[in-house]
């Protein structure tokens, strides 16, 4: 699940939730959703969340 795969790479780059809403322009519960997996996330938004934690490529994140 992407989400998991995202929650995954923040903890690992030292951030918190709120850290990382902040950097994207969004809310804590946003990426708490995201991250349990409540919450459709489009494909821009996937691009940010990547951009943000440091992923070379998006694909990484999803083809996992």
């Amino acid at each position: 699940m992407i989400g998991q795969e995202i929650k995954k790479a923040r903890i690992k780059k030292g951030l918190t939730q709120l850290q990382l809403a902040d950097l994207l322009g969004c809310t804590k519960g946003y990426i708490c959703n995201i991250e349990r997996g409540r919450q459709n996330v489009s494909s821009k938004k996937i691009t940010e969340i990547a951009v943000a934690l440091g992923f070379k490529f998006v694909q990484k994140m999803i083809l996992k």
